[in-house]
């Protein structure tokens, strides 16, 4: 849990403002600061951190040639063969790609300055140029205090590169949209059991918090965890008697795990939309909504002393989940490409809105779908196994459940229907019903508690 930031630019009064701004503004990701420069001719090459040592995880690291600022974790020992690592900067910033993790970095070197983020887009990392200076930050609030009016993310998996003020980019890490492999159903399950468990070994310390519903991913994420001699402790949310309560609570009790459960007023979500807005740095009604529940998740799992957060993001892009899947059911070309479609915006939708509601938390977010050689197998099954038609209905996600069939989970989550968590906690009605009472749309609502 760390706040990066960057800076390329003359060596002014001004620039040294921005940069203040911009670590001012990240204090919620973390308590001490630092900073690094370089100075090549008149040009400045500067790194901000922001960090916590005490999660562990991220922060400030140099081999002596190049130095990082690191936001996030790798499921291997990458940190430290770095800090052996002879390799001049760009090569060896380009070393960690080969690793799997969640991870936004800006290094500065003798080369100038380099930044980058893991190929799924675990973390966040925005730019923006403004009067010749270029600015980097995790996140968007940090540059537009700096004086950058319309921040960017960095593409996931991209490199950038700025040497002698010229930028250029690097697409080698980034995703692509691979072909299907000619495979069996039961090859793919197996393999998937291997690698979500695999993922779990890699991604899930002991004693990690778990936004648990009871549904099919979060209890596949649990068992994984649980098979891996991890035992999380679970966590739902919901508005008072939602009948997906008890469900959690039911199948966390035949999986013997502990499981907190909190029911929210309809005061109590609407309280919050002020602290979610801001956290997400969104006004966007799917991420708000999306976003409430999670965050009450983790208020509790701070609470309780934890440190880690665990959630099943990606599961529903990388293995047709949505509601929008049922209509292409039999026709796999559309299937394909939808479901990359749904994974190049994962980051923006689903983990940029994730990890700052868990940091904002003090929590760091994990999310075993995420870890690459998942990524990069899920994209390799058919697309038929993905959405099938079954009995004369569309069954979504049909691989996943195959495997928890094969894992020994019961009916009740195995076919359980998919219900997006805004609408199955009871969120989103209390937010609409909010708004509908102030004669506001829901981005009108939202952004009123920012004005």
């Amino acid at each position: 849990m760390t706040g990066i930031c960057g800076l390329v630019g003359p060596e002014t009064g001004e620039t040294a403002t921005m940069l203040e701004r911009m670590l001012d503004t990240l204090a919620m990701r973390g308590t001490s600061r630092r900073t690094v420069k370089v100075k090549i001719g008149n040009t400045s090459y500067v790194l901000g951190v922001r960090e916590s040592p005490s999660f562990g995880a991220g922060g400030l690291f140099s081999n002596g040639i190049l130095t990082l600022a690191i936001d996030g974790y790798f499921c291997d020992d990458a940190i430290e063969k770095f800090l052996e690592s002879p390799l001049p900067g760009s090569k060896a910033f380009r070393e960690f790609y080969k690793s799997a993790g969640a991870y936004a970095m800006l290094g500065v070197s003798g080369d100038g300055l380099v930044g980058g983020r893991d190929p799924v887009g675990q973390k966040p990392l925005y730019y923006g140029s403004d009067k010749g200076v270029v600015l980097f930050a995790s996140l968007k609030t940090a540059l537009t205090k700096a004086g950058i009016a319309n921040p960017k993310p960095v593409p996931p998996g991209q490199i950038v590169s700025i040497t002698n003020s010229a930028t250029s980019t690097d697409d080698t890490y980034r995703l692509e949209n691979i072909d299907e492999d000619n495979i069996s159903e039961e090859s793919a399950v197996e393999k998937l059991g291997s690698l979500l468990t695999e993922s779990a070994i890699k991604t899930v310390p002991e004693g990690s918090a778990l936004a648990f519903s009871g549904g099919l991913d979060s209890t596949l994420v649990a068992l994984a965890a649980m098979l891996t001699s991890r035992k999380p402790e679970l966590f739902t949310v919901g508005l008072e008697n939602q009948p997906e309560l008890q469900h959690a609570q039911q199948v966390a009790d035949q999986m013997g795990l502990p499981i907190t459960v909190r029911e929210l007023t309809k005061k109590e979500v609407v309280d919050l939309v002020l602290d979610v807005v801001q956290a997400t740095e969104s006004i966007d009604p799917t991420v708000v909504g999306v976003s409430l529940p999670f965050y009450a998740t983790c208020q509790m799992a701070r609470a309780k002393g934890l440190k880690h957060i665990v959630a099943g993001q990606l599961s529903d892009e990388l293995f047709g989940g949505y509601a929008r899947f049922e209509e292409l059911a039999g026709n796999n070309a559309t299937i394909k490409r939808e479901v990359w479609e749904s994974l190049v915006t994962a980051s923006a939708n689903d983990f940029e809105p994730g990890d700052k509601v868990a940091v904002t938390n003090r929590l760091d977010l994990r999310c075993p779908f995420a870890y690459l050689p998942l990524v990069q197998y899920a994209l390799r099954i058919p697309a038929g196994f993905k959405v099938r038609v079954q009995n004369g209905q569309p069954v979504r996600k049909f691989i996943l459940r195959k495997l928890a069939s094969s894992w020994g989970l019961p009916a009740s989550v195995v076919d359980r229907p998919k219900r997006a968590i805004q609408y199955s906690t009871g969120v989103m009605n209390v937010l609409e019903k909010e708004a509908k009472n102030r004669g506001l749309g829901l981005r009108d609502l939202f952004q009123e508690q920012v004005a």
